[in-house]
């Protein structure tokens, strides 16, 4: 051997956890990872741009959906909001790495290379839905995003108006949980714009609007995409 294929071999070795472990370690692993997802997004961020798998995030995202499925199933049924919700969410992975791709100048020469690290962070990242088990997901209206933007272009937002977009029964609780989610896809955003050493004077707007962003296409995929579907699915209007 030589000392150049070592090196190689090492810098591509697994750093999240679930992505190392074989065999029955997978279990441990897989509860280290959510909770490094969802409470240290930043450490999460700096193992994912280093090595990521497409199919290991994937299917980490469709375990984390299995808890809630058991409890529609147990506590509630089948139906159309749930159908609604697995395919909203599933749209919304799909369009979450698209926009990703285009806001992510770092992957702009390499774009099938950026589409498969953002599919794997989105699959990542899902580790939110577990939480879901007891409330259901939050829900936001577009409609009710573009008010407040034509509010807050007037000079008439305030704390309460940002605070009433998610639905009144979660309040605070449902803010921690969007705060979650979109910790650990900006510090992956970031992460990815630090490696190719872009200027902090960039990375800041650039941060703001991908948040900004995905949390307009969070509310899309709420409504009028679920909403749409679950109508569809012949459970008429949600909310």
């Amino acid at each position: 051997f030589d000392w150049d294929e070592v090196g190689r071999a090492a810098a591509n070795r697994p750093t999240i956890a679930c992505e190392r472990a074989r065999g029955w370690r997978k279990v441990p692993a897989f509860l280290a990872t959510w909770a490094t997802v969802l409470f240290a997004p930043w450490i999460f961020a700096r193992q994912a741009v280093t090595r990521i798998s497409l199919w290991h995030g994937l299917a980490f995202g469709l375990i984390c959906f299995l808890p809630v499925t058991t409890h529609f199933v147990v506590i509630s049924s089948v139906d159309a909001f749930y159908f609604a919700w697995i395919s909203a969410a599933a749209i919304y992975v799909i369009l979450q790495a698209a926009l990703l791709l285009v806001l992510d100048p770092t992957g702009w020469q390499r774009p099938l290379d950026s589409l498969r690290f953002w599919l794997a962070v989105g699959g990542y990242t899902s580790a939110i839905v577990v939480t879901e088990c007891v409330h259901g997901p939050v829900l936001m209206s577009s409609s009710d995003v573009r008010e407040r933007l034509r509010e807050f272009a007037a000079g008439q937002l305030g704390i309460g108006d940002i605070y009433g977009l998610v639905d009144s029964d979660l309040g605070w609780i449902g803010w921690l949980q969007l705060i979650a989610w979109l910790a650990g896809v900006a510090c992956c955003y970031v992460a990815r714009l630090r490696r190719r050493r872009i200027s902090p004077l960039w990375i800041v707007p650039l941060a703001v609007l991908c948040v900004a962003v995905l949390l307009a296409l969070y509310a899309f995929c709420v409504d009028p995409i679920a909403t749409k579907l679950f109508d569809l699915y012949g459970g008429g209007l949600p909310f």
